[in-house]
């Protein structure tokens, strides 16, 4: 009876794509807040929003929880949000390749 109980916590509580940008945001803000420049992170501050939703996000739900990819760069990122929450997964090295 608890598994059927977290299971349907779980299903409310997946979050949706537009809850990941809001994350994405969030991130985009506490990275301006890092640069010693104050020009670069007010910037970076005011365009936060707009570059959160420009960013490529590949979403596969899985009902109860859903895998997102971000794909800015060759280095994209995987995030599992579940329970409200997202979670960056650690990129694995990437094998190089031999011409």
């Amino acid at each position: 009876m608890l598994f059927i109980i977290i299971l349907v916590i779980a299903y409310a509580t997946n979050p949706s794509e537009e809850k990941f940008r809001e994350y994405l945001h969030h991130k985009i803000n506490e990275y301006a807040e890092t640069q010693q420049d104050d020009l670069t992170g007010g910037l970076i501050k005011i365009f936060s929003g707009t570059a959160a939703d420009l960013i490529p996000v590949e979403k596969k739900d899985f009902y109860i929880f859903s895998v997102y990819r971000e794909k800015l760069t060759e280095d994209e990122s995987t995030f599992i949000g579940a329970f409200n929450h997202f979670f960056m997964l650690p990129q694995s090295e990437k094998p190089e390749r031999n011409n």
